[in-house]
């Protein structure tokens, strides 16, 4: 099965897609800023790794679009999610994603501005598969997208 990662739902249902070797990352990013949105879409431009990115601005539409995809079997390889975004943040989406098995199946990486050791500490309490904050200048935010593809093949 070499090329292939089959993914596992909580049904026993299975669904069988390329491995990310052979596909671009798919990378969800929950993000309201709208500056860091450009950036992060720059940053994907840049690097030596293939990533398609698709953007949400908030927690409402990141629960919203991660059903509609698990339903088309179709989920994001990585949610690359914000922890301060307006109406439901990044830590109330983790508390829901954690209680929904087919929603903890998808890796969760929290990216904050936030150095707080209690947002670190929470995050990873909820199942999140990494924790990075913001990077100030840009090459450190495309070694980023480079890492978290490293981190998923």
């Amino acid at each position: 099965m070499s090329g292939l990662q089959l993914l596992v739902y909580p049904e026993g249902d299975t669904l069988l897609r390329p491995s990310l070797n052979d596909a671009p990352l798919d990378v969800l990013v929950a993000e309201d800023s709208v500056d860091d949105r450009l950036l992060l879409s720059l940053a994907a431009k840049e690097t030596m790794a293939q990533t398609r990115l698709s953007f949400v601005s908030d927690g409402a539409a990141l629960l919203i679009e991660l059903v509609e995809r698990i339903e088309r079997r179709n989920p994001p390889d990585v949610v690359l999610l914000d922890l301060r975004m307006p109406g439901i943040n990044g830590h109330a989406v983790l508390d829901m994603a954690q209680c929904n098995p087919q929603l903890a199946l998808i890796p969760i990486v929290a990216f904050s501005s936030s150095f707080a050791e209690q947002d670190i500490t929470r995050c990873y309490e909820r199942g999140v598969v990494g924790y990075i904050t913001k990077p100030s200048k840009f090459d450190d935010l495309v070694h980023v997208l480079e890492s978290l593809h490293d981190l998923l093949s």
